[in-house]
């Protein structure tokens, strides 16, 4: 609602505003928090997460969105796990029914978050997840990001290599930033969107002789390690956080 904003491409169209402004109601709860954003919001998403429902760690787009990402969280409570990608650190916080979370400098443009997919949470006690609305608002903006973590900034050094390539320590360098340390930097990302064995896999495995030695090269998550019991599986990838999601054997 709001700023004409595409999620998929991260364009906004500021010619083109939704027929749908941000509902009165919204406005009303944006004057509640003058003491606590620094920020205009003029665009709302609404997401509706059902128990088991999460969100992939992400970083809101730099270039697109400004200073701050706001959300107000109504029905259930839930935990949001935050990741710096510099340190793997990993600090899940919870977010209270009715509550406000402001994300803003180290935590905005650093950080990752996001939503496990569960049903139920746990940090002193486990808790089960009920339905959840989550209103997130941003101000979409027409400047180019000049935060301090260009790392993470499409605007600056992300998202912008120089493809030039002259000798084989170049493109061993090349691949190693940007093929290798993508796999790293969206590991928990892809792992949770690839859990299901490909049909075509499983009907290779199931011709071969029990007890065959099945070596999985490039073995991500490890989800073919698992899949056949009467089978050997050895299994390696380049991705240590890949490997960090690695599917345990079944008793």
């Amino acid at each position: 609602m709001g700023t004409n904003l595409n999620i998929k491409q991260n364009l906004v169209d500021f010619s083109a505003p939704l027929e749908q402004p941000i509902p009165n109601c919204v406005t009303e709860i944006i004057k509640l928090m003058k003491n606590y954003i620094s920020i205009s919001p003029n665009q709302l998403t609404v997401n509706i997460y059902q128990p088991g429902q999460g969100i992939p760690k992400h970083v809101d787009t730099h270039s697109v969105f400004n200073s701050q990402i706001i959300s107000v969280s109504l029905g259930s409570d839930v935990v949001m796990d935050f990741k710096n990608p510099l340190t793997g650190k990993v600090l899940p916080v919870l977010l209270p029914a009715r509550s406000l979370t402001v994300m803003s400098g180290e935590s905005r443009y650093l950080w990752h978050h996001g939503i496990t997919p569960r049903k139920t949470d746990a940090l002193q006690d486990v808790v089960e997840r009920g339905l959840r609305i989550s209103l997130t608002l941003r101000e979409c903006t027409k400047e180019p990001c000049k935060c301090s973590y260009p790392s993470q900034c499409d605007s600056q050094n992300y998202g912008k290599p120089n493809y030039s390539v002259t000798d084989e320590a170049d493109a061993a360098s090349l691949e190693a930033k940007y093929v290798s340390q993508v796999y790293e930097d969206i590991a928990d990302h892809f792992s949770n969107t690839r859990h299901s064995p490909w049909p075509g896999v499983i009907s290779f495995l199931k011709k071969l002789s029990p007890n065959s030695l099945v070596m999985d090269v490039g073995c991500g998550n490890g989800k073919y390690l698992n899949s056949m019991p009467e089978l050997q599986f050895i299994g390696n990838d380049n991705s240590l956080n890949l490997l960090q999601n690695l599917q345990r054997p079944r008793p």
